[in-house]
């Protein structure tokens, strides 16, 4: 008694510690120590985890320097978070194992990070909801009922199983196949030309001053003063930087500082100019100052530190302000620092600020410039087109330039956009563009519908520049030209030359291209399995990128092939483990419910009946909304069957005939019901099954209920319901069983001369001829054509097939030649 007490005592505290216990061990198998992470800017890095919690659900939240690729797994009260290429900081503050969380472990393995949470309880449904600004994840753990639907995932050896949340798995609506030969010529990474924009600097207004020093260095001023108005600024550098720090004084050394620190930053100084910081430090209250503070903001922004440039210009005032002379200048420059770091709308209302007229070209480039990043080309292309003239501004503009040439190829002006990508190839100082901008052109000739000259362009800049840009990318759209031609050169050729440029073509866009397109052309060479690898290799390497629907729209339509394929060679445990290998995809990627029905199918047609009903039950089992849903119905009925699983199969088709009563499916899975149900002998619900709901019964329905009441001798039933299929005649008639069912049940009615004509017709041949011969004999007998009648049964004596009919046949005779031709017509036998 003492011992079963102390058995029926174990406290809530002791099963916590068990558990507890057993999957600290479990994780243990799984992970590495945790290796000390750096904080680079560059890598993934998990900083923190915090948590919110309400009667209803609880929130943790992951803050990371970068959004990875994640996955979810979930068991029982267990749920795993892996971050893929990321790692932990050894020091992360004290974890929050508190409320429904019972503890929380971090394990580091090979190229991702395990975050593991044991909650006191199993969730209803887990989510997680990323937000990019600031980098983070929160996994939302609903304890309450309700919520989204379920999860599906392929689980080992292809048995699905659900997974808590709707985080992980989207439908979306079938669609046509993508055009994937097309995809090569039509789809082309971004150009990015490698020209760094640079920060205007426009005309200041002239400096009249005559020096007070009337020595050397006072008429160096002079000289300055006079080459500054000018334009002459090297001029004003060399004979500036020439004057001693003491040689002058006052008003002279004011003048000098500010002339100098100007000529500095016009003529390319490496650092803004010590001579306007001592200008304002010596001189706090000169007129010179605010010129001086624009010119400290340009040299700033001009030595690539342009956060501390906007800094620099928050004296000026806020956007469309109307402060001192200088303020449409530093509104241009702002605008300038939005557009240089990305930001075209930031740059917008600087761009609205009032401004003299000799800034108007200025301000009109910078707007065309927003509205070309901002993806409105034609406005933009306008605004260029009006500034064309202007042959200094393009020239000191050339990031500007590549623009204009970029918009005039987006509007379809082909040969316009290639004169000016030639010129801007030949411009000094942009050496390390010439590949690319040479690309465009070539690129602008093909647009153009000068295929040859582009193909032999291409083929000159792969060979002059074959590690640039330029060079690589000019293979690739040479690549591309052929696969969307579809010659013989054959697509596992192209697929490994994609591969080996996605290996050395630089800029992640650009690999990531180059390594789907290698992909793509695999799957097209018809290697299915083998292009899953490369997909799959493909989703981990760029699980972010801008071809992830692409991707899952490829993967979505090779995966079931090459799973059918496999199957059909006889191949069931590569199926398997295909289907298993991409089992994470099925999980977090966006999949047609067409995929799920050609894998039942690929299932039910090898013979694996029970992994199609599985697969098909949990998807209808584990959702409410299921797009498609209703077509699921009927492949799950059919294969449940097919296993005599007739009490699921009848359930199913009656949930179908609940939910959608007049759909597609209705017929087939009404007559499917019925069978089910017979074979559950229960014949009266399945003959109320074949002839209920909305829509008329099919013909088979109708032979089937026919049957039915015919086994039970209701023959009125029979008659009822055969007669709404129609005699019809010729190889689209009912056939045998219809007219013998049909024939029987008005013969017994005592309806003969209708019945008559169905056992004329069986009696033609067939099985069943001998007894439709005797029917037919009794008919004419009982209505008094005797002769007629005995003609058939002698017939029937002398060339029946069946004995007993013949034997039958001969009595009817005998008593015939007694002189009783009618006896025994109500024989039933």
């Amino acid at each position: 008694m003492e011992l079963a007490e102390f058995a029926g005592a174990e406290t809530h505290a002791s099963r916590e510690f068990i558990m507890l216990r057993q999957w600290i061990i479990t994780g243990l198998l799984l992970v590495t120590t945790l290796a000390p992470a750096a904080g680079a800017a560059d890598e993934i890095v998990l900083r923190g985890i915090s948590k919110e919690e309400s009667p209803r659900a609880t929130t943790l939240g992951l803050d990371l320097s970068v959004l990875p690729r994640y996955e979810v797994e979930t068991s029982g009260q267990r749920v795993d978070l892996f971050l893929f290429g990321a790692s932990a900081l050894p020091d992360l503050a004290s974890l929050p194992e508190d409320g429904q969380v019972i503890k929380i472990l971090l394990g580091q393995q090979p190229g991702r990070v395990m975050v593991s949470f044991l909650f006191r309880r199993v969730p209803k449904r887990v989510e997680v909801v990323t937000t990019e600004k600031p980098p983070r994840f929160e996994l939302e753990i609903a304890w309450g009922e309700g919520g989204s639907r379920p999860a599906l995932a392929i689980g080992r050896g292809g048995r699905p199983a659900i997974l808590p949340g709707d985080g992980a798995m989207k439908f979306m609506a079938s669609s046509e196949a993508m055009d994937w030969k097309g995809f090569f010529a039509s789809f082309e990474t971004p150009l990015e030309y490698g020209i760094a924009p640079r920060f205007s600097l426009p005309a200041l207004p002239e400096i009249s001053y005559h020096p007070l020093h009337d020595d050397r260095w006072g008429q160096s001023l002079a000289s300055a003063v006079d080459a500054s108005n000018r334009g002459a600024w090297q001029e004003v550098r060399g004979l500036l930087q020439a004057v001693p720090e003491d040689a002058l004084m006052g008003a002279d050394r004011e003048v000098c500082l500010a002339l100098l620190g100007e000529a500095l930053v016009r003529t390319g100084a490496p650092e803004p100019p010590r001579a306007l910081e001592e200008l304002r430090r010596d001189f706090p209250a000169s007129a010179l100052l605010e010129r001086a503070a624009y010119l400290d903001a340009v040299a700033i922004a001009r030595c690539g530190d342009t956060y501390a440039a906007s800094c620099a210009l928050e004296s000026f005032g806020e956007a469309g302000g109307r402060g001192g002379f200088y303020c449409a200048h530093a509104a241009l420059l702002q605008a300038e620092i939005s557009l240089a770091q990305g930001r075209p709308e930031e740059a917008r209302p600087w761009l609205e600020t009032p401004r003299p007229e000799s800034l108007n070209e200025l301000f009109r480039l910078r707007r065309a410039d927003l509205l070309y990043a901002a993806g409105s080309w034609s406005e933009a292309l306008e605004i260029y087109r009006g500034l064309e003239g202007a042959d200094r501004l393009w020239g000191d503009h050339p990031s500007s330039r590549a623009g204009f040439a970029e918009a005039l190829f987006l509007e379809g002006a082909y040969d316009q956009a290639e004169a000016v990508f030639r010129g801007l190839a030949c411009e000094p100082g942009l050496e390390n563009s010439r590949g690319l901008l040479l690309f465009a052109s070539a690129r602008c000739a093909l647009r153009a519908g000068q295929e040859r000259r582009a193909l032999t362009e291409f083929a000159a800049l792969r060979n002059d520049h074959p590690d640039s840009e330029g060079g690589l990318r000019s293979w690739l759209t040479i690549l591309d030209l052929r696969m969307a031609a579809g010659d013989d050169l054959g697509a596992l050729w192209a697929s490994r030359q994609y591969g080996s440029l996605a290996e050395k073509i630089p800029g992640r866009r650009l690999q990531e291209e180059a390594a789907f397109k290698a992909a793509l052309a695999t799957c097209l060479e018809g290697d299915r399995v083998a292009g899953l690898e490369l997909l799959n290799s493909f989703r981990r390497r760029f699980g972010s990128g801008a071809l992830q629907q692409e991707a899952n729209a490829l993967l979505a339509e090779t995966l079931p092939a090459a799973v059918e394929e496999l199957l059909e060679r006889g191949e069931d445990l590569k199926a398997l483990a295909l289907v298993e290998k991409n089992r994470s995809h099925l999980v977090h990627s966006s999949f047609s419910p067409d995929f799920f029905l050609a894998l039942g199918e690929s299932f039910a047609r090898v013979g694996l009946l029970e992994k199609a009903a599985n697969l098909y039950r949990q998807l209808l089992d584990g959702s409410d909304s299921i797009p498609g849903e209703e077509r699921f119905y009927l492949p799950l009925a059919q294969v449940l069957f097919e296993i005599n699983d007739f009490t699921r199969a009848a359930r199913y088709a009656a949930r179908y005939l609940e939910r959608f009563a007049g759909g597609e499916q209705d017929r087939a899975l009404r007559l499917l019901q019925g069978r089910a149900l017979l074979a559950l002998d229960r014949p009266e619900e399945a003959a109320r099954a074949l002839l209920g709901g909305e829509l008329s019964p099919s013909r088979e329905a109708l032979l089937l209920a026919g049957q039915i009441f015919f086994e039970d001798q209701d023959f009125a039933s029979v008659e009822e319901c055969l007669s709404r299929i129609g005699s019809g005649g010729g190889d689209d008639g009912p056939g045998p069983l219809y007219r013998y069912w049909r024939g029987e049940a008005l013969f017994q009615l005592g309806r003969g001369e209708q019945a008559l004509a169905h056992f004329e017709r069986l009696a033609e041949s067939g099985l069943l001829a001998d007894q439709a011969r005797y029917r037919s004999a009794q008919i004419h007998l009982a209505a008094g054509r005797v002769e007629e009648g005995l003609n058939i049964l002698r017939r029937l004596a002398e060339e029946g097939k069946s004995p007993r009919w013949q034997s039958m046949a001969g009595e009817r005779l005998r008593l015939a030649e007694l002189g009783s031709p009618s006896a025994g017509l109500a024989d039933n036998p």
